[in-house]
């Protein structure tokens, strides 16, 4: 599952990256009903290409909500294993998904992601591969969270630096500027919203803090 909206800088690395490995029988490319680049045109040529790939339009309504648009991802899936990435976003050995799916047993895999930015680099473990059963779904509109649904639905969660995940989208200053005064934006109405729960309340507050919110 890919979530795209004016990538056209970042989607054929993206889709190459996924079409690399024979792992993924079916490909689900989101796109934001607000795209307005040329993004559109480069996913259907893939698509006539590979009939694996598979694009679903998602009407985005103000100020957003990823973990709903990541939902509705799942909620199509016809496969018993989800994979989901970015559009900024590439897998680094695509062959290695293969053999996490060979012993996966249930599990799910939260793996390595790599993000430059500035002159250092910022990384964190997040789950990527899972099994699609009910129950298992994102929570929060942004800095969404899968791993609490994974737990409460006792499924194992395995860390794994196997292949790392390389995220581009903070590179360039103003896209951390754009990125951020986003979040903050849906922050802002979800931290309104009466029926979070503590858990969901705390982390929403505490991103929110991170970015400088009043």
């Amino acid at each position: 599952m890919v979530l795209v909206r004016d990538a056209a800088a970042s989607i054929e690395k993206c889709m190459q990256s996924i079409l690399r490995s024979a792992c993924f029988e079916q490909v689900l490319v989101i796109i934001d009903s607000r795209t307005k680049d040329h993004s559109v045109r480069i996913l259907t040529r893939y698509a006539a290409r590979d009939p694996r790939i598979q694009l679903m339009q998602y009407r985005w309504s103000e100020p957003g909500d990823f973990a709903a648009v990541r939902n509705a991802g799942i909620n199509s899936f016809r496969t018993d294993y989800g994979f989901w990435l970015d559009a900024d976003e590439e897998i680094t050995q695509p062959g290695a998904i293969m053999n996490m799916l060979r012993n996966a047993d249930g599990k799910a895999f939260s793996m390595w992601v790599i993000s430059p930015l500035g002159a250092g680099t910022f990384d964190m473990y997040q789950p990527r591969l899972f099994p699609v059963v009910p129950g298992v779904k994102f929570e929060c509109p942004v800095f969404e969270r899968l791993d609490w649904s994974l737990k409460r639905n006792g499924i194992e969660t395995v860390s794994t630096s196997y292949s790392p995940v390389f995220h581009r989208g903070y590179v360039q200053a103003e896209n951390v500027a754009r990125k951020n005064q986003r979040n903050l934006a849906i922050l802002s109405v979800a931290l309104r919203v009466h029926n979070l729960t503590n858990e969901q309340r705390n982390h929403l507050m505490a991103q929110y803090w991170v970015l400088g919110g009043r």
